[in-house]
């Protein structure tokens, strides 16, 4: 957003390799904020009680909130903003007033909710607004810090990714394709992967309930013992992560299980 950071996380990569996932990790990139927003300025004085806000507002809002859709004029209009004001040489109350009006704009276009929403803009606004005047790039610095929450506030947001569909185990069942298995019982077990740590849930997606549970691994596999009885028939699948504190992330794409009679003895 800003010609400094190029709308990206001081300090940290873009690639989905280097983003937090779990409700640790985003609540270490939390930690880690005021260490970031001091990166152009080692010595500067942030106002604890600001802080303390803003890193609220970003632990509510954890796994919550929407993306923003790919079309959408909200973050071009964000940028525009950004490159009108970040060239002043000082900070006007208008360009305060208007960086405000940029940030609460993208994060309720991503149904961002309350309190996290009101705790975000209302920091976010008194960091920006009480940005040392006597610093020889305060308007760099109130740039910098609007856009560097922005994109924090977005990353952690972000509901938890969806799972890769689980293929049954071949002691349970038999796997016809990626998306299709069969098997004779009534519990069988799927594996699959995910972040070390994570609950995932696997959901029958006819009636929205939830008929097995497991967790990560430190391996990154995970073995899921469907705990509800299923009848012979067939069923709709997915699986979902869950992170610490019950948000549950986007579902797998879905898939199909047939539960047939098992093979009688003799016939």
């Amino acid at each position: 957003a800003t010609t400094g950071s190029s709308f990206s996380l001081l300090g940290s990569g873009t690639t989905t390799q280097t983003l937090p996932i779990t409700f640790a990790q985003k609540e270490l990139r939390i930690q880690k904020m005021p260490t970031n927003l001091r990166a152009l300025q080692p010595d500067r004085f942030l106002p604890p009680m600001t802080i303390n806000q803003i890193q609220l507002g970003l632990n509510q809002i954890i796994n919550q909130i929407q993306p923003t859709p790919p079309n959408d004029r909200v973050l071009t209009n964000y940028n525009l903003a950004m490159r009108n004001i970040v060239h002043n040489t000082s900070l006007s109350t208008a360009d305060v007033l208007m960086l405000n009006h940029m940030f609460s704009t993208v994060m309720i276009s991503t149904d961002t909710p309350n309190p996290g929403l009101t705790n975000l803009v209302s920091g976010v606004n008194k960091l920006v607004s009480q940005v040392d005047t006597a610093s020889i790039m305060p308007t760099f610095l109130a740039t910098n810090d609007n856009a560097y929450t922005l994109q924090l506030a977005l990353v952690l947001g972000q509901q938890l990714p969806a799972p890769r569909t689980p293929t049954i185990t071949k002691g349970t069942g038999h796997q016809v394709n990626k998306r299709v298995a069969i098997t004779p019982l009534y519990a069988p077990v799927y594996t699959g992967s995910y972040v070390y740590g994570t609950t995932i849930q696997m959901v029958n997606v006819a009636t929205g309930a939830v008929i097995g549970t497991a967790i990560v691994g430190k391996n990154g596999e995970y073995a899921l013992h469907i705990t509800t009885p299923l009848a012979v028939g067939k069923y709709h699948l997915a699986v979902r992560a869950v992170d610490e504190v019950g948000h549950v992330g986007h579902a797998s794409r879905v898939f199909g299980l047939q539960v047939v009679p098992p093979k009688k003895h003799g016939a």
